[in-house]
């Protein structure tokens, strides 16, 4: 059944309604047939034949094209809010796109390609539909080892009675662990939910974040980096906040799982790779295994810890790191706190030169990007 069709069938059950809700009926469904002729068709602005129509900007706005064009003289037009409200009621089959965050290029370059290739060949079609079927295939087993070795850390973490984060002794214990980091956007202090007008013009102070989580807990460390203390993002950082994270607050394991990202200036890189080496060659670890996810798939358990941290600071006013340190352990029983330093410039969590470090007793592995998994023993 096309729009059409719909909205004169949904017209025709309001028979019940109050006249002042028909009429606003009417008005959504007349309008909308009218926005969705006009606004909706896209220009021919093909570039070949499998290229996707460029549409026009969605910044039109429902009170300049619906609204004050057909509004009657001296009324008031209908606020926004009681337009969407009636839109969702009436016409529930039309919806705006979310937004959405880390989308896979390569999952919507193919879907393109699946989407617009019609007038194509059925070989053609079948050889894209099979493109999109293997990368999916591989999104899926990845994302299976992730889970198993999260499942397993839980495993332990239950027959261990383990609870919490706390100093032991490296490499001491007969327990295999899985931790995930990585780095969260920025936040600006001073927040405050209401925004008084003198905040609006100050210039924010800049905190970061790095977390490692362990499922098996769960719970999530985040390190929260002051402007004072963020020298990069770069290798050096998460490799000392990732020695300092073992140092002082992991389990002793001797076995341990890695996972993260695939962004090659802070993970996957030469420095990273000798790092989880080094640990081994002097007994840090007996076995750790370093896994990248696929760049577009990378939704794990840092990001659900990430997300209620960013949840509760936006409904508090915070102007100091003291504050922010309450906000994050009051966010929830997962996320825990690390200062990396003070306002002041007193370092807790130094940040050493590994790169010069590393350089002096390794040599680099060739075309690292095509490897995923990295295990060493």
């Amino acid at each position: 059944m096309n729009l059409s069709a719909q909205l004169f069938v949904l017209l025709g059950c309001m028979h019940a309604m109050q006249p002042t809700v028909i009429v606003i009926a009417w008005f959504v469904i007349r309008h909308t047939q009218t926005f969705h002729s006009r606004y909706s068709q896209p220009y021919a602005l093909r570039g070949s034949s499998d290229a996707a129509p460029a549409y026009p900007s969605t910044v039109v706005t429902f009170k300049s094209c619906c609204i004050k064009k057909h509004c009657v003289a001296g009324r008031r037009p209908m606020s926004e809010a009681v337009f969407r409200e009636m839109w969702t009621k009436l016409l529930p089959f039309i919806v705006t796109v979310k937004p959405m965050t880390d989308l896979c290029w390569t999952c919507q370059q193919n879907n393109s390609l699946v989407y617009w290739g019609a007038n194509i060949s059925e070989t053609a079609k079948s050889e894209r539909l099979q493109k999109q079927e293997v990368h999916l295939h591989r999104a899926v087993c990845e994302s299976s080892e992730y889970q198993s070795m999260v499942a397993a850390s839980k495993a332990t973490c239950e027959s261990s009675q383990l609870a919490s984060f706390s100093k032991n002794v490296p490499c001491s214990q007969h327990i295999l662990m899985h931790y995930s980091f990585d780095y969260a956007q920025q936040i600006h202090l001073p927040s405050n939910p209401l925004q008084p007008g003198p905040v609006y013009f100050m210039v924010p102070r800049k905190v970061g974040f790095f977390g490692v989580c362990c499922e098996g807990l769960p719970k999530q460390m985040n390190f929260c980096i002051d402007e004072a203390h963020l020298i990069s993002k770069r290798s050096n950082a998460v490799i000392s906040y990732l020695n300092y994270f073992f140092d002082n607050y992991g389990f002793g394991e001797m076995d341990t799982h890695l996972h993260c990202d695939n962004c090659s200036g802070q993970n996957k890189n030469h420095f990273m790779l000798w790092y989880c080496a080094w640990r081994c060659c002097v007994g840090l670890h007996q076995s750790i295994t370093l896994n990248f996810l696929i760049a577009g798939h990378t939704k794990f358990a840092p990001d659900g810890c990430f997300g209620l941290l960013k949840r509760a600071f936006k409904r508090s006013a915070v102007s100091t790191l003291k504050e922010l340190t309450e906000v994050i352990e009051g966010s929830a029983c997962l996320n825990e706190v690390q200062l990396v330093g003070f306002e002041n410039g007193t370092s807790i969590v130094p940040v050493a030169d590994w790169q010069a470090f590393f350089d002096q007793h390794f040599r680099p592995l060739p075309e690292i990007k095509k490897y995923h998994h990295f295990r060493y023993k």
